[in-house]
């Protein structure tokens, strides 16, 4: 939740204000899944951040999920 959020505002900054935990809980977050995973996810600099190529990934990976979980609960109401 908190990658996908921190993809959506391209700032850490911005996302603790979403999520209601500081700044440095979110950067703690992203790094440890960075860590966690071995992959850089997101490219830092003083403008903000953007995706990496894996990182985009990672956020169409999320998209299909979802839109597979969409797909098996309406078809649960057929």
């Amino acid at each position: 939740n908190t990658f996908i959020k921190v993809a959506d505002a391209g700032s850490f900054s911005k996302v603790f204000e979403q999520l209601y935990i500081s700044t440095n809980a979110v950067i703690k977050q992203i790094n440890s899944l960075e860590e966690r995973i071995g992959i850089l996810l997101f490219h830092r600099t003083y403008k903000g951040l953007t995706l990496t190529p894996t990182g985009f990934m990672g956020i169409a990976d999320h998209m299909l999920e979802m839109l597979f979980i969409g797909d098996e609960y309406r078809g649960q109401g057929m």
